[in-house]
């Protein structure tokens, strides 16, 4: 059994590790709403986004990742509970991230609906 230290410590590390893996996956988000054609530098401006030209392929690939990432937030936050950390930053930057994902769902909806009016097929 871990003395109350120790396992101070493996709390720490787990929220470390947290931190890292949100990170990179936050680059990896940016990066779809930026190949989505949102305009993510500076201050978010809806009228600044580019059209879409992703295929379906993509557009089905980014709906994925969407869902994953919320599953992975749900867990880190569950974690957090468990082992009673409070992190402001760490959840800070998950709602962030659940914004933006929000934003590129209903980007990605549009235009998958978009490409069926001309006959693709999901």
């Amino acid at each position: 059994r871990l003395s109350k230290s120790d396992s101070r410590d493996s709390a720490k590390n787990e929220v470390t590790d947290f931190e890292e893996a949100l990170n990179e996956l936050k680059l990896s988000i940016l990066s779809l709403a930026e190949r989505s054609g949102m305009q993510i530098t500076g201050k978010r401006d809806v009228n600044a986004d580019r059209p879409d030209n992703r295929s379906m392929v993509e557009l089905s690939l980014c709906e994925e990742v969407i869902e994953t990432a919320e599953y992975f937030f749900k867990g880190i936050e569950g974690r957090m509970e468990e082992i009673r950390i409070k992190d402001g930053r760490m959840r800070s930057t998950i709602q962030q991230l659940c914004l933006l994902l929000k934003e590129l769902h209903e980007r990605n909806n549009q235009s998958i609906s978009q490409l069926m009016d001309v006959g693709e097929e999901r």
